[in-house]
């Protein structure tokens, strides 16, 4: 019997793997160029501001020891334009997707005994439970309204303070009378809150790096910050930065003095909150 329609396998394909042979082959081109024109690894790092550990970590063939896939691309595009040697195709051919499938993979090959929990309540128990959860609940909010002893004392203090405060320290000689005086309007400073509403952050890339931004659970930026570019973002309840090369960033929040987060050539990540 012909059959008509025939069900098609699905392909996985293991990134994985992909990438390790395509980093294999290139970390040989790699080596084999460094040595033949005399440069070692610490001379390479002082030049490219990558450390030796990632760059023996790409000699070795070695994705355990690298940062993400996306960023390991452009650590061997910097390293080959700087030995000269041209591996356009090669580095192209280096994927940066993930394996989705490998966690189901796994699961399905392992010998999993399946664990049932099996626990019986008495309902006076229950009560029981019912009753603590109560009391602390009530107790806890009872603490939380009730004004702290600190708190009491300060005001009494304002007050016992403005009680006794002679009348003629208002009329006191300073610059504050003289411009009374003249009929002059003295400015009212206004207090300002110490609590910002927001995280107002500006990154300023004093040399490429690898860059993703996540802004209260959403990611807003991934990719390369190339050498003086400037990105500001803001966020209202939590912001997160991680960097592949965290020393060629200067990040200032709220417009405080900028500062680096980590050395050149070391990934880090960092998380703001309000």
């Amino acid at each position: 019997m012909l059959k008509l329609f025939t069900k098609k396998k699905s392909t996985e394909v293991d990134y994985n793997q992909i990438r390790q042979q395509e980093l294999e082959k290139i970390s040989v081109l790699l080596q084999d160029k460094r040595q033949s024109l005399g440069w070692d690894i610490e001379s390479i790092s002082d030049n490219l501001h990558i450390t030796k550990n990632m760059l023996r970590a790409i000699e070795n063939g070695d994705l355990s020891k690298l940062p993400e896939p996306v960023f390991i691309k452009e650590l061997l595009k910097k390293y080959s334009s700087f030995l000269g040697i041209n591996i356009r195709e090669d580095i192209h051919n280096f994927p940066v997707e993930t394996n989705n499938y490998h966690h189901r993979k796994n699961i399905h090959h392992k010998n999993i005994i399946p664990f049932h929990w099996r626990i019986n309540f008495n309902s006076k128990y229950l009560y029981v439970i019912y009753i603590a959860l109560l009391f602390f609940s009530i107790k806890s909010l009872n603490q939380i309204l009730q004004p702290t002893p600190f708190t009491t004392q300060e005001n009494i203090e304002t007050q016992n303070s403005q009680d006794n405060t002679p009348q003629e320290t208002t009329v006191t000689e300073n610059p504050i009378k003289e411009n009374v005086d003249n009929n002059t309007t003295i400015p009212v400073v206004n207090n300002v809150n110490d609590n910002p509403e927001q995280l107002k952050v500006n990154i300023n890339a004093q040399d490429d790096s690898w860059v993703r931004v996540i802004i209260d659970g959403n990611t807003e930026f991934e990719g390369i910050l190339t050498k003086g570019s400037q990105r500001e973002w803001i966020a209202t309840e939590e912001f997160t930065i991680r960097a592949g090369n965290a020393g060629g960033l200067l990040i200032s929040v709220n417009e405080e003095t900028p500062k680096q987060i980590g050395e050149l050539g070391q990934v880090e990540e960092i998380t703001l909150n309000l």
